[in-house]
């Protein structure tokens, strides 16, 4: 193996383990919005479900799973807090992109679709 090959081999995996670091803390981020809204610590959970959005977004793209999913849970939360206007619109972000990657059949999306229409207007 040449240097040069053996260079680029090495940053290649130094690129996918960083790539793997940055994916845990975001699923990080999100464990610790779930736990904080366990416990009914809203403004600690909001933070860290933007945290991890924020991570998402920028290695997945817009229209991804796990962005749909932190969507939902944020949805949730404002449900839980009585905010419906911005629970609507976090359920409807994450409708959006479940529909663009899953078929309507989807346990996902269908689970989205109740939550929505069993909301209050």
């Amino acid at each position: 193996m040449t240097q040069q090959k053996r260079w680029s081999f090495i940053k290649g995996l130094w690129l996918f383990n960083w790539i793997l670091w940055v994916k845990v803390i975001a699923a990080s981020y999100n464990n610790f919005a779930n736990l904080h809204s366990e416990r009914q610590e809203m403004d600690k959970a909001f933070d860290y479900y933007n945290k991890a959005l924020a991570i998402r977004v920028q290695i997945y793209g817009e229209t991804h799973p796990d962005v749909a999913d932190t969507y939902f849970n944020m949805g949730l939360d404002h449900e839980t807090m009585k905010d419906y206007d911005t629970a609507h619109r976090c359920m409807s972000k994450a409708l959006e992109i479940q529909r663009s990657i899953l078929s309507e059949e989807h346990p996902e999306v269908q689970r989205t679709l109740r939550v929505i229409k069993s909301m209050p207007k």
